[in-house]
Protein backbone atom coordinates (compact mmCIF):
# COMPACT_ATOMS: atom_id res chain seq x y z
CA UNK A 1 0.00 0.00 0.00
CA UNK A 2 1.53 3.76 -1.03
CA UNK A 3 1.14 6.52 1.11
CA UNK A 4 2.48 9.31 -0.27
CA UNK A 5 3.65 9.32 -3.94
CA UNK A 6 5.27 12.75 -5.23
CA UNK A 7 5.68 13.38 -8.36
CA UNK A 8 7.96 16.08 -9.84
CA UNK A 9 8.36 16.02 -13.62
CA UNK A 10 5.10 16.20 -15.22
CA UNK A 11 4.33 17.80 -18.22
CA UNK A 12 0.31 19.39 -18.08
CA UNK A 13 -1.42 21.35 -21.00
CA UNK A 14 -0.80 25.14 -20.65
CA UNK A 15 -4.07 25.79 -19.73
CA UNK A 16 -3.95 23.74 -16.53
CA UNK A 17 -0.23 24.43 -16.12
CA UNK A 18 -1.76 28.35 -15.97
CA UNK A 19 -4.46 27.77 -13.58
CA UNK A 20 -2.38 25.34 -11.60
CA UNK A 21 0.89 27.79 -11.04
CA UNK A 22 -1.51 30.60 -10.21
CA UNK A 23 -3.89 28.31 -8.24
CA UNK A 24 -0.29 27.43 -6.18
CA UNK A 25 1.11 31.00 -6.02
CA UNK A 26 -2.54 32.26 -4.58
CA UNK A 27 -2.24 29.83 -1.76
CA UNK A 28 1.27 30.81 -1.16
CA UNK A 29 0.58 34.51 -1.38
CA UNK A 30 -2.82 33.46 1.33
CA UNK A 31 -0.27 31.66 3.19
CA UNK A 32 1.81 34.61 3.48
CA UNK A 33 -0.80 37.20 4.26
CA UNK A 34 -2.07 34.87 6.75
CA UNK A 35 1.60 34.92 8.49
CA UNK A 36 1.63 38.59 7.99
CA UNK A 37 -2.03 39.16 9.85
CA UNK A 38 -1.10 36.97 12.29
CA UNK A 39 2.23 38.33 12.71
CA UNK A 40 0.25 41.85 12.82
CA UNK A 41 -2.21 40.63 15.34
CA UNK A 42 0.45 39.27 17.53
CA UNK A 43 2.19 42.90 17.09
CA UNK A 44 -0.88 44.93 18.20
CA UNK A 45 -2.17 42.66 20.81
CA UNK A 46 1.45 43.03 22.11
CA UNK A 47 1.28 46.71 22.13
CA UNK A 48 -2.08 46.53 23.80
CA UNK A 49 -0.89 44.63 26.31
CA UNK A 50 2.03 46.90 26.91
CA UNK A 51 -0.74 49.76 26.90
CA UNK A 52 -2.86 48.56 29.22
CA UNK A 53 -0.01 47.20 31.82
CA UNK A 54 1.31 51.02 31.28
CA UNK A 55 -2.26 52.50 32.51
CA UNK A 56 -2.44 49.75 35.08
CA UNK A 57 0.86 51.21 36.45
CA UNK A 58 0.58 54.43 36.27
CA UNK A 59 -2.81 54.55 37.79
CA UNK A 60 -1.18 51.90 40.49
CA UNK A 61 1.39 55.06 41.34
CA UNK A 62 -1.70 57.57 40.85
CA UNK A 63 -3.32 55.58 43.65
CA UNK A 64 -0.32 55.30 46.04
CA UNK A 65 0.31 59.02 45.59
CA UNK A 66 -3.74 59.61 46.45
CA UNK A 67 -3.15 57.72 49.28
CA UNK A 68 -0.14 59.40 50.64
CA UNK A 69 -1.57 62.20 50.43
CA UNK A 70 -4.48 61.41 52.24
CA UNK A 71 -2.69 59.99 55.16
CA UNK A 72 -0.75 63.84 54.78
CA UNK A 73 -3.60 65.27 55.38
CA UNK A 74 -4.86 62.92 57.94
CA UNK A 75 -1.59 63.68 59.84
CA UNK A 76 -1.99 67.19 59.51
CA UNK A 77 -5.43 67.61 60.31
CA UNK A 78 -4.60 65.47 63.76
CA UNK A 79 -1.89 67.77 64.40
CA UNK A 80 -4.54 70.97 64.28
CA UNK A 81 -7.00 69.07 65.82
CA UNK A 82 -4.45 68.29 68.92
CA UNK A 83 -3.42 72.39 68.42
CA UNK A 84 -7.03 73.22 69.23
CA UNK A 85 -7.19 71.04 71.90
CA UNK A 86 -3.87 72.36 73.09
CA UNK A 87 -5.06 75.86 72.97
CA UNK A 88 -8.22 75.34 74.80
CA UNK A 89 -7.02 73.33 77.49
CA UNK A 90 -4.68 76.51 77.81
CA UNK A 91 -7.86 78.80 77.36
CA UNK A 92 -9.62 76.96 80.04
CA UNK A 93 -6.50 77.07 82.41
CA UNK A 94 -6.27 80.37 82.31
CA UNK A 95 -9.82 80.97 82.84
CA UNK A 96 -10.13 79.02 85.90
CA UNK A 97 -6.81 80.65 87.03
CA UNK A 98 -8.44 83.94 86.23
CA UNK A 99 -11.30 82.52 88.41
CA UNK A 100 -9.58 81.40 91.51
CA UNK A 101 -7.39 84.95 91.45
CA UNK A 102 -11.12 87.00 91.39
CA UNK A 103 -12.29 84.87 94.38
CA UNK A 104 -9.28 85.21 96.55
CA UNK A 105 -8.83 88.87 95.60
CA UNK A 106 -12.68 88.78 96.71
CA UNK A 107 -11.92 86.81 99.89
CA UNK A 108 -9.19 89.21 100.63
CA UNK A 109 -11.34 92.20 100.03
CA UNK A 110 -13.76 90.58 102.58
CA UNK A 111 -11.25 90.11 104.78
CA UNK A 112 -9.95 93.75 104.62
CA UNK A 113 -13.07 95.29 104.74
CA UNK A 114 -13.71 93.48 108.36
CA UNK A 115 -10.90 94.31 109.67
CA UNK A 116 -11.61 98.23 108.62
CA UNK A 117 -14.97 97.55 109.87
CA UNK A 118 -13.84 96.49 113.12
CA UNK A 119 -11.17 98.87 113.34
CA UNK A 120 -14.07 101.97 112.61
CA UNK A 121 -16.23 100.44 115.40
CA UNK A 122 -13.50 100.37 117.56
CA UNK A 123 -13.05 104.43 116.93
CA UNK A 124 -16.91 104.80 117.04
CA UNK A 125 -16.84 103.28 120.23
CA UNK A 126 -13.45 104.99 121.74
CA UNK A 127 -14.83 108.22 120.30
CA UNK A 128 -18.12 107.47 121.85
CA UNK A 129 -16.76 106.49 124.99
CA UNK A 130 -14.21 109.73 124.86
CA UNK A 131 -17.42 111.68 124.28
CA UNK A 132 -19.31 110.02 127.25
CA UNK A 133 -16.69 110.29 129.51
CA UNK A 134 -16.25 114.17 128.96
CA UNK A 135 -20.15 114.61 128.77
CA UNK A 136 -19.85 112.93 132.90
CA UNK A 137 -17.23 114.94 133.19
CA UNK A 138 -19.11 117.73 132.36
CA UNK A 139 -22.40 117.21 133.86
CA UNK A 140 -20.30 116.22 137.19
CA UNK A 141 -18.37 120.22 136.81
CA UNK A 142 -22.35 121.67 136.04
CA UNK A 143 -23.35 119.59 139.61
CA UNK A 144 -20.64 120.77 141.63
CA UNK A 145 -20.82 124.47 140.08
CA UNK A 146 -24.66 123.74 141.25
CA UNK A 147 -24.35 122.80 144.31
CA UNK A 148 -22.04 125.30 145.92
CA UNK A 149 -23.88 128.28 144.41
CA UNK A 150 -26.58 125.77 146.63
CA UNK A 151 -25.04 125.79 149.46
Amino acid sequence: QIMNVKITDVTLPPDLQDRLERTTAFKTKMSEQEKSHENRVRVLEDEATRSVETIRKSDARKLREIEAERRRYDIERRAMEESARGRARVEEIKAMTAADVALKKSLGNETVQKVTARQEAEALLKRTHIECQTMRIESEKRVNVEVKRSE
